[in-house]
């Protein structure tokens, strides 16, 4: 079968099939990705663990560089793929191709400027992230690493999205999966065998994302979508469209490492082992909302299509699906880890301090899960239709309003207590911000479905 063909039966599949089959069909790969992506991460955190609490608080720092290129890395691929999505919906190929190189330049641009101005002032680099002189030694050498691999890292989130929005979520999952594979394959070997101590994790980590890239490039190419630089066009309204559907994930990642840095010096203040009890906890958190984030991102690309398209009943449809799945899980793992949380944070940790501090975070943790599920679909939904401005007001409403604000007020009052109080309040917050948000969307979608029934009648 021809490519064009293959995407006249992708686009007609997207619009026609089930809208419940079809989001399983494009979360799976999600879910895996993500499941995949945590689950190395949780094993970079174990082998650093087994190091010492200071390398792991040295290694936890350094995830707030992290956190700030996956920002740019989804402001440049979610702001592209939504955009994307939404011209394949309507068939419009051309500017698929211009908007696909566009966001590779600016990608790599982004990462490259990270890589320069880190390792031109690496100490201070690690200071401002929230290093302590206790754990500086251990921050710079897991950050040079990181540094050195910024533009890859960047690069490789964008053309994930990319595929991910055109519909081929496989591709996208194929070639973060094997890149994160290989790195937890090596971050033991490199720690342990080779003697390398957290300069082993951060080099486990740029091998990975070496192979991570070159078989998203490979997978662009197989798709139809093949990566043509020529095609970069540096234009006013290309720039604004991907700023307008990159946004919320802009503020959401970025929000995300600004909190972290702000959590690690507010915990650093107190000790150092709350740093790495904050980075444990985190790291658990995110394993267990990786299959409401799959599941949202099955979501996306059927409601860019749909949405794109002028199927809204779909949209809504697909919504509350995601919905019941990502509530029901969330609420089923708030039961199972609850009781066992200092069990579980032993796992990483041997450091009696560690594992208090981290259990009480955990274990509060749990109270906010179900909320959760709504708070991350609807904030996706939003994104994937263009309604930029709410979309980032819920975007930034977690990490940002409410994370920030508590972290900063609670602990004067609590002390670290109120530090530990805090990361759960903001989630339970944001989700009970997100609803009369989102209601009004869903109310604006169902409206245009039904002018768009009355359009039909009248023109029959």
């Amino acid at each position: 079968m021809s490519s064009q063909g293959a995407a006249t039966d992708k686009y007609t599949r997207m619009l026609t099939a089930p809208v419940e089959s079809l989001i399983i069909r494009m979360a799976a790969p999600a879910i895996a990705i993500v499941l995949i992506s945590s689950l190395h991460v949780m094993a970079d955190t174990y082998f650093v663990g087994q190091l010492s609490a200071r390398a792991l608080a040295g290694v936890a720092v350094s995830f707030s560089l992290v956190a700030v290129l996956q920002a740019l890395g989804f402001f440049f691929g979610q702001g592209s793929g939504t955009y994307i999505s939404r011209r394949m919906g309507a068939g419009d190929m051309e500017a698929v191709t211009r908007m696909t190189a566009t966001g590779v330049v600016y990608a790599f641009i982004a990462g490259i400027f990270i890589t320069i101005a880190g390792l031109l002032n690496l100490e201070r680099f690690a200071r401002l992230l929230g290093s302590t002189d206790t754990i500086l030694p251990y921050a710079e050498n897991y950050l040079r690493f990181i540094l050195v691999g910024a533009p890859m890292i960047t690069v490789a989130l964008l053309l994930y999205n990319i595929l991910r929005f055109q519909g081929n979520p496989a591709y996208g999952a194929i070639g973060l999966a094997a890149g994160a594979l290989l790195s937890t394959g090596l971050t033991p070997l490199f720690i342990f065998v080779f003697d390398m101590g957290v300069s082993g994790a951060g080099l486990s980590v740029i091998a990975g994302q070496v192979v991570s890239l070159t078989i998203l490039i490979i997978g662009c190419h197989r798709t139809g979508n093949a990566i043509n630089l020529r095609a970069f066009s540096p234009r006013l309204y290309l720039f604004k469209e991907m700023a307008l559907g990159g946004l919320p994930s802009l503020c959401r990642q970025g929000l995300a490492g600004a909190s972290a840095i702000i959590l690690n010096h507010i915990a650093g203040s107190y000790e150092y082992e709350a740093i790495a009890a904050v980075a444990v906890v985190a790291r658990i958190t995110m394993l267990i909302t990786a299959v409401v984030i799959g599941v949202g991102h099955g979501l996306q690309p059927v409601a860019g299509f749909n949405y794109g398209a002028g199927q809204y009943d779909r949209v809504t449809r697909g919504f509350w699906f995601c919905i019941k799945i990502g509530a029901i899980f969330l609420t089923l793992a708030a039961l199972v880890v609850f009781p066992l949380a200092g069990q579980i944070v032993t796992l990483f940790q041997s450091n009696e301090r560690v594992i208090e501090i981290g259990a009480t975070i955990l274990r509060m943790m749990c109270l906010s899960y179900p909320g959760m599920a709504f708070f991350f679909i609807a904030g996706m939904l939003l994104q994937t239709i263009g309604k930029a401005g709410r979309s980032t007001l819920l975007a930034a409403s977690r990490q940002g309003i409410f994370l920030i604000t508590y972290i900063i007020i609670m602990p004067r009052f609590l002390g670290l207590f109120g530090l530990q109080l805090g990361i759960p309040l903001a989630d339970i917050s944001a989700f009970l911000f997100s609803i009369p948000i989102t209601m009004s969307v869903l109310k604006e979608i169902k409206s245009a479905g039904l002018a768009a029934k009355d359009d039909s009648v009248h023109k029959e």
